[in-house]
């Protein structure tokens, strides 16, 4: 009987000691954004839209032992309506971290409804997706909306809006990606501004500033 207990009272020492199972991998960080516009009119069929889109860095850690990482890739996806416009992947899988970007287009009408759709594919296994209003989950649920804004000179509607409101919120987003301003070569001109204006006439643009998750 004293052997027994010995035996028993070792055994739950050993498991006292024993590292905790990883649960599952868990990302903290910024899903991904895009920004795109066309200078054509589109009226009665479908406008090419250029721009960038990026995501990240997300950090991938297991959610029960924080010092052990995962290594994945990120994948930035621009859905026309449902339907695939164009994606973003990073390079090479990265362990601890993850990012992408890279231009982007795709064509849609001014009835589609367009929507920016983050996943992460984890080495060994397992897939993370950026969930609106909920974060990073093992589970897909509804991508973010990307926010859609006309200005048409011609009909009085000034393409100031891009400057008053969208470059100041995407183009400090874009910088880490695109240096030194933000400029995505000749589809997006952030401040600095080029002469003459990248945007002018009719213009329609779409974009969805990232959002963070745990």
């Amino acid at each position: 009987m004293r052997k027994i207990m010995a035996l028993l009272a070792f055994a739950g020492a050993l498991t006292a000691f024993a590292p905790p199972a990883h649960a599952a991998p868990a990302a903290s960080g910024p899903s991904c954004g895009f920004v795109t516009g066309t200078a054509n009119r589109g009226i009665g069929g479908d406008s090419l839209y250029a721009g960038a889109v990026w995501g990240g860095p997300v950090v991938l850690r297991d959610n029960a032992v924080p010092t052990v990482l995962y290594a994945g890739s990120l994948t930035c996806t621009v859905r026309v309506t449902g339907s695939f416009g164009c994606s973003v992947t990073s390079p090479l899988p990265t362990t601890g971290t993850t990012a992408a970007a890279g231009l982007c287009n795709y064509l849609a009408s001014e009835s589609d409804v367009i929507q920016i759709c983050s996943r992460i594919d984890i080495v060994g296994g397992g897939t993370l997706y950026y969930t609106d209003g909920v974060g990073w989950t093992s589970s897909q649920g509804s991508c973010p909306f990307a926010t859609t804004q006309t200005c048409d000179t011609e009909a009085g509607l000034p393409c100031g809006v891009k400057r008053d409101f969208v470059d100041p919120v995407v183009c400090p987003l874009l910088v880490p990606f695109f240096p030194p301003d933000g400029d995505v070569g000749i589809f997006y001109d952030c401040p600095p501004y080029s002469y003459p204006p990248a945007f002018s006439g009719y213009v329609v643009l779409h974009w969805a500033v990232p959002e963070v998750g745990v």
